[in-house]
């Protein structure tokens, strides 16, 4: 802002800057980490899809190496790492969860990257590092491991609903169920379940249908050789689900 004095001394003022200096002592707190701590931070935490892929693989991975340190995580996880499903795999693990809705400084910070989810390109293709391969696969052998799991009938075939999702719908959904539904197609919304519905769902489905989105990422606790059929919009060719359906041994189609 600018400001006169009598109409001959200008002077300019900063409020940004003035604020700034004053107010982020006030907003920024400090969290001092010892050392061999570590820090997991995002990507997106609040996402099923990262936390099943991006965030469960490191925690299975410092698992293995039995990690005996301090071990900061999004308190956005607090809901996976308590529930029933999760909280025997990875409650030997020393974990505090840090507030993802304040600013918060890290001092001293080790921090463990995610394992590459998506591919490397090998002779102009597409892979699966090996490294998330292993990862993912000492997860589905823990979880199977210490936990029962119920096959369930009805949910041999289901088709995905996106209808609670705020973006990424497909607009006739429900005329596709009904043609679905002569097929013995359930319509599931996994949101509506726990953890340890969801796996068993997924458990139990030979064939999955649903367009692109985070209840795709279910079909890490399905059986090989059952299918994913994949339905993608012309613009977002986003084939993440197929190149994980290659590598949990499963036969992926899309349109």
């Amino acid at each position: 802002s600018n400001f006169y004095f009598l109409n001959i001394f200008k002077f300019h003022f900063n409020f940004k800057k003035l604020i700034k200096y004053f107010y982020k002592p006030l907003i920024n707190k400090k969290i001092k980490l010892k050392k061999k701590e570590l820090v997991l931070f995002g990507p997106y935490s609040d996402s099923y899809h990262h936390v099943l892929y991006e965030f469960f693989p490191r925690l299975i991975y410092l698992k293995k190496i039995n990690f005996k340190h301090k071990i900061w995580l999004p308190d956005n996880l607090k809901i996976y790492i308590n529930s029933k499903a999760y909280k025997n795999i990875f409650s030997k693990l020393k974990i505090k969860f840090f507030s993802t809705k304040k600013n918060l400084v890290f001092i001293n910070c080790s921090y463990l990257t995610h394992a590459n989810t998506r591919w490397i390109i090998r002779n102009k293709k597409k892979e699966i590092s090996s490294e998330f391969l292993e990862l993912i696969k000492l997860i589905k052998k823990i979880l199977f491991n210490k936990n029962k799991f119920n096959k369930i009938k009805k949910y041999e075939y289901i088709l995905v609903s996106r209808s609670d999702s705020s973006r990424r719908k497909l607009l006739n959904e429900l005329e596709l169920y009904k043609t679905l539904k002569k097929y013995k197609f359930e319509l599931v919304c996994f949101e509506n379940y726990s953890f340890q519905e969801q796996i068993n769902i997924a458990r139990s489905c030979k064939v999955m249908i649903g367009y692109h989105g985070g209840g795709l990422s279910n079909i890490l606790f399905m059986n090989s050789k059952n299918y994913l059929i994949e339905i993608l919009n012309k613009n977002y060719d986003h084939k993440i689900y197929g190149h994980i359906s290659k590598l949990l041994g499963l036969k992926y189609k899309h349109f």
